[in-house]
């Protein structure tokens, strides 16, 4: 009798190639292209792979500690999943592939491979003779193929035009017809590949859409359709002349893309076992799953939010990412969203993982903490519950904190206010809710922290357009974000931000040579900063600037004491401690300077606007230089891919004192041939060392070389 593969040949005589796919540890799929005939062969023997490339890193390479390479690389047998065998619509051939799982010798699954830890998690909810239900809503944005110069991406042009999609227009259906053809072979691939594809919707960014799956109760399937199903939106993309990206955050000033994961469990007879009460308040385990999701969430958040990027999406205000451990009915800013839905569709959203997630560990990791609180019957202790009412201008917003399960009320309030007034009533409301569970005690470092947004929406769309220019690091774009941070200013006065982030441009275009350096220019970046702390003197972001502004003026007491504030502010922003961090390099104060470098590198390694780590990594370099720890600063030097001319004169210095060996090396030969040519005094000088020795000797150094 034939088997699945046989028959599958026999139907489709004129294939030429199948693919072998598993998914690694980053969701990132890898295999092999074989002939027709291995198909045969994989269904009967399995093929054998390397287990070492399912932790490969996201460049490919493997990384250390993993004990699998310096071992002998050893393969694997690779079992294909039967019903993933499908042929593959986007190919300019007939072409198929299938998934694949890895075994050991014996037959045991490999411990490193995604599908048998969320079997194994399933495993689980059989012995309780539950069924998991879940289904995916997975966003993406299609861009041009083609990169802006300073390599970010970019929006598609508008079908016909020479314009690019610019509009926010949540639910177009003007923008899903424009891509009309994208959709037919997506909904196409879908049905070839057995993916319940529900819906396809416009997302609330430019060139942004969503995917929804539909639900069933097989959660090892799901996922196998949920990876297959980001695979086919890239592929059909590129017959377009689009890529598709599900990358967290690829644009600042838009909305991120997210996986939110809709999950109810069944009992043996197919029964909706989570419940609410006539409160809409969840209830057994329904309200033991939602518990248990908020108490381990942050165990898991390694497999939600997988890359630096991923925390770009997580920030407050960013078009509905959660940023705390809460739920709520029908709130698209909590973690966990319970939807207005009947009985039997009784379910919660899981709003946290990121769209570049893998959809396995997603899976795994919010099963795992719904177990635990199952187990352990967490209980849910507090819950918030109000309504807001407008009329015109007008809003009545009440207000109750209640302990649950006996409903007994902690606190509540009304509030009349008038619409402009939501901010000030958000920020009173959430300290008497602090003052309530916690007393007092945190309610100073809630003002601390505390940054007041602007109301005004047009003064913010100008000053996000301003930050954008910004980065961008050209001439053009430093003149443009000073136009569109002088509209923010005029819009609303008392936009803190749009002052700092004004006086950070100035001060990009006179170090990069965009703008004539005069007392003028700087005395207008000073001015901007003290107006920006005078309308708020609690926005960390302002002290963080002032701080970056004094570090690059050598007044590094004055760049100390802006960096603490910033950092007693918001200790846990990379960005802050960082310059904290160089202030403190600067004033000999070098173990804790390279103690705030370091967590700076561990929060963030990729800074914003950058494509690797070498930003944090040349400064955690010369702190270990200044801290005379060579060894170190050679460990740092071999993981720096573009070495900048401070770390590559710094360790020119290092390598002069033992041998000339070093005039051989890679580096030193690159470094000599890009910086040839660098006007060297004022380099050296925007080291910002405060060390007239030390700098007259680099500045000889570089001249000798």
């Amino acid at each position: 009798m034939k088997n699945f593969a046989e028959k599958f040949l026999d139907e489709n005589p004129d294939l030429e190639k199948v693919e072998f796919i598993y998914v690694d540890f980053n969701g990132i799929p890898r295999g092999k292209n074989a002939s027709p005939k291995t198909l045969i062969k994989a269904s009967k023997g399995g093929l054998k792979m390397p287990i070492s490339s399912y932790v490969l890193d996201v460049w490919g390479d493997n990384p250390k500690g993993t004990g699998l390479v310096m071992s002998g690389d050893g393969d694997a047998v690779c079992r294909v999943v039967e019903n993933s065998l499908a042929i593959t619509p986007w190919s300019s051939r007939k072409n198929a592939q299938c998934l694949v799982s890895m075994e050991d010798g014996n037959g045991n699954p490999i411990y490193a491979d995604p599908r048998h830890i969320l079997s194994s998690v399933l495993k689980r909810f059989e012995e309780l003779e539950l069924k998991p239900v879940i289904a995916p809503e997975m966003e993406f944005y299609l861009i041009d193929q083609k990169l802006q110069k300073n390599g970010h991406p970019q929006m598609p042009l508008i079908p016909g035009t020479n314009r690019r999609y610019e509009e926010v227009q949540l639910l177009n259906l003007n923008e899903m017809d424009d891509f009309e053809g994208f959709f037919d072979l997506v909904e196409k691939s879908a049905c070839l590949l057995g993916i319940p594809a529900e819906t396809a919707i416009k997302e609330c960014a430019p060139g942004q859409f969503e995917i929804n799956l539909l639900h069933h109760d097989d959660a090892l399937l799901m996922a196998d359709q949920a990876f297959l199903m980001k695979r086919s939106i890239k592929n059909s993309a590129k017959k377009f002349n689009l890529n598709a990206t599900f990358m967290a955050k690829p644009f600042s000033e838009h909305a991120g893309n997210g996986m939110h994961a809709h999950l109810s469990l069944v009992d043996k007879d197919g029964n909706n076992v989570f419940e609410i009460d006539k409160d809409k308040q969840p209830k057994g385990i329904f309200a033991n799953s939602i518990a248990g999701l908020l108490k381990t969430t942050p165990d898991f958040l390694s497999f939600y939010a997988p890359s630096a990027n991923s925390y770009r999406r997580l920030v407050h205000n960013a078009d509905h990412a959660p940023t705390t451990l809460s739920w709520g009915n029908e709130n698209r800013t909590s973690l966990i969203r319970l939807p207005e839905a009947s009985p039997s569709a009784t379910r919660l959203e899981f709003r946290l993982p990121s769209a570049d997630a893998n959809p396995y560990l997603v899976f795994a990791s919010i099963l795992s903490s719904v177990l635990s609180g199952i187990q352990n019957k967490y209980e849910l202790d507090y819950i918030v519950s109000g309504s807001i009412r407008a009329v015109e201008d007008r809003l009545r917003i009440s207000v109750e904190l209640s302990e649950t399960p006996d409903g007994n009320v902690i606190w509540s309030n009304k509030y009349d206010r008038v619409k402009e007034d939501i901010f000030d009533v958000q920020d009173e409301i959430v300290r008497k809710i602090t003052i309530a569970l916690l007393g007092g005690i945190e309610i100073s470092s809630l003002k601390r922290a505390h940054r007041k947004p602007t109301a005004n929406m047009t003064s913010y769309e100008f000053l996000l357009k301003g930050k954008d220019n910004h980065h961008k690091f050209t001439k053009e774009a430093n003149e443009e974000a000073i136009k569109n941070l002088d509209l923010a200013i005029t819009a609303d006065k008392n936009n803190a931000q749009a002052y700092a982030w004004k006086a950070c441009v100035i001060g990009q275009g006179l170090y990069r040579g965009f703008t004539e350096m005069t007392d003028e220019k700087m005395g207008e970046l000073l001015a901007l900063l003290d107006k920006a702390l005078e309308v708020d003197p609690n926005d960390f972001e302002c002290h963080r600037m002032q701080a970056e502004v004094y570090l690059s003026m050598h007044d590094f007491e004055n760049s100390k004491a802006s960096g603490q504030k910033a950092t007693n502010m918001n200790p846990n922003d990379p960005r802050v401690i960082s310059v904290y961090g160089e202030a403190l390099l600067r004033l000999g104060d070098v173990d804790r300077g390279i103690d705030y470098l370091e967590k700076a590198y561990e929060l963030d390694p990729v800074p914003q606007g950058q494509t690797t780590g070498d930003r944090r990594l040349a400064a955690l370099f010369l702190g270990y230089y200044l801290n005379n720890n060579f060894d170190k600063c050679n460990e740092i030097n071999d993981k720096i891919v573009n070495i900048d001319n401070r770390t590559w004169l710094l360790n020119v210095d290092i390598h002069k004192n033992f041998s000339k060996d070093y005039e051989e090396a890679n580096w030193f030969k690159k470094g000599l041939n890009e910086f040839k040519s660098l006007d060297w005094p004022l380099e050296v000088d925007r080291y910002h060392l405060n060390n007239e020795e030390k700098t007259k000797s680099l500045i000889e150094l570089a001249g000798n070389v």
